[in-house]
C-alpha cells in the first residue's frame, strides 16, 4: 500500500516520468496504469466458499478424527500426506459405511488443510 501510493505520489504530484518509475522499481508497463487508474489495489475477495461435492460430505468425520488424534502423541498423529490415503485404510469402518471413494487433487488439499487446522 505505502508503495502504491509512493509511485502515485511520484508520477501524479511530483511530476517524474512513468518510464522512470518503471526503470527503478522493475515492475511491468500494464502494473504501472493499474497503480495510477486507481487510489487504491483492489483486494481479492471470495464470494462464496468453493463447492466440495466429493469430499464435502466426509469431512465431519475426516474432522473428528484428527481432533482425536490431538490426544496422541505427535509420532502417531495422522500427517496431510496420510491423510488422503491413510484414513481410509486405518479406519476402514468409517470408509465403508461412508460410501467414500478415492478421493483426488481437490480432496487431497482439503485433507490437507483439516489436518493444518485451517478447516
Amino acid at each position: 500500500m505505502d508503495e502504491w501510493m509512493t509511485i502515485r505520489r511520484r508520477v501524479l504530484v511530483e511530476g517524474v516520468s512513468k518510464r522512470q518509475v518503471l526503470r527503478e522499481t522493475g515492475m511491468h508497463w500494464s502494473t504501472l496504469e493499474k497503480i495510477l487508474a486507481h487510489n487504491e489495489p483492489a483486494g481479492y475477495r471470495r464470494s462464496l466458499e468453493p463447492v466440495k461435492p466429493k469430499i464435502g460430505p466426509h469431512l465431519g468425520w475426516i474432522a473428528e478424527i484428527l481432533a482425536a488424534d490431538r490426544a496422541l502423541p505427535r509420532k502417531q498423529r495422522h500427517t496431510a500426506k496420510s491423510t488422503k490415503s491413510g484414513i481410509l485404510a486405518i479406519n476402514a469402518t468409517a470408509y465403508g459405511t461412508c460410501g467414500y471413494k478415492k478421493n483426488d487433487r481437490s480432496q487431497e488439499r482439503s485433507c490437507v488443510k483439516l489436518v493444518a487446522g485451517a478447516g
